[in-house]
């Protein structure tokens, strides 16, 4: 695949409703090739399936992870078990970003940070935070059941900002602006 746009490639981590999707939105509307996490989950309203990301059944999933498909290293570290949900990274991507232009959103920091690490450089790390009052707020706005706003408020890796990321605060940053700032921070604008 020839390379997409002459931005660097980048992966982008946050807790749940940091600004994630709206951010790879952006993205790919400035010219970037996102690169879909597998799950098991199913598509949230307005998401497209192959573009936004890849909806599996729970067997999809499993024999996708025993043919080496993904980065992830065991059925139970793919697992979230607070939501009862697999996420998968696929192998493929390493070599994608290694180009410029490409983007994903690694579901966990430990597995960005295996994809970092896989990129040799390559790659740009965002972490986005947001304050809790807002995160609460858009989940509610997705619609969620309490259960699930509640797990999605305290689970994962993803609510304490890795070292080797840049840190981008979207609650201080306007949604319509955040493809900008990163911009600004991957040196290109």
């Amino acid at each position: 695949m020839d390379r997409i746009c002459d931005l660097p490639s980048f992966i982008v981590t946050g807790a749940s409703a940091s600004g994630k999707t709206t951010l790879v939105e952006q993205a790919i509307a400035g010219g970037y090739k996102y690169i879909p996490t597998h799950t098991t989950r199913m598509p949230r309203p307005g998401e497209v399936p192959g573009v936004h990301g890849v909806f599996l059944s729970k067997g999809q999933f499993e024999d996708n992870f025993r043919q080496g498909f993904y980065i992830e290293d065991s059925l139970d570290f793919a697992y979230m078990a607070e939501i009862d949900t697999y996420y998968g990274s696929p192998r493929e991507q390493v070599d994608l970003l290694k180009k410029n232009g490409f983007c994903s959103s690694p579901v966990s920091t430990q597995i960005a940070r295996m994809i970092f690490s896989m990129c040799d450089g390559y790659v740009g790390w965002l972490h986005l935070e947001c304050d809790d009052a807002t995160r609460r707020h858009r989940l509610e706005q997705r619609g969620m059941a309490p259960d699930e706003i509640e797990a999605r408020m305290t689970f994962g890796d993803s609510l304490k900002a890795p070292g080797e990321a840049t840190v981008v605060d979207t609650s201080r940053v306007a949604a319509e602006s955040l493809f900008g700032r990163v911009k600004q921070l991957l040196g290109r604008d």
